[in-house]
């Protein structure tokens, strides 16, 4: 199940706060997957089998390279070239290198 710009979790400006969903690549969900009213998702940045944590901003210019995983709470905001790493903070930095996914 996918809900998009539910009214559900805090209070919402339903006049000013739309959501936006901008795709130019492939969108796969395994699994429930909530996007709260007033997300903007543009999804050209972002490398194949990568997990976005909880409550991350990532900024226009950003790329995220395969197979890499940002933690949670991160802001980022610049171009990564290395992949399967886990990269997090603020201001964002590589945290772990040499990462593998599990099936």
């Amino acid at each position: 199940m996918i809900r998009i710009g539910f009214e559900c979790v805090g209070t919402f400006d339903i006049y000013y706060s739309r959501s936006i969903w901008h795709n130019n690549g492939t969108i796969i969900f395994k699994g429930i997957c909530n996007i709260g009213h007033g997300s903007k998702i543009s999804v050209n940045i972002i490398g194949n089998n990568v997990w976005i944590c909880c409550r991350n901003s990532i900024l226009k210019g950003s790329k995220i390279p395969d197979g890499c995983v940002l933690a949670a709470g991160s802001l980022i905001f610049r171009v990564f070239s290395e992949n399967n790493c886990i990269i997090g903070g603020n201001p964002c930095k590589i945290l772990k290198n040499n990462i593998s996914w599990r099936s």
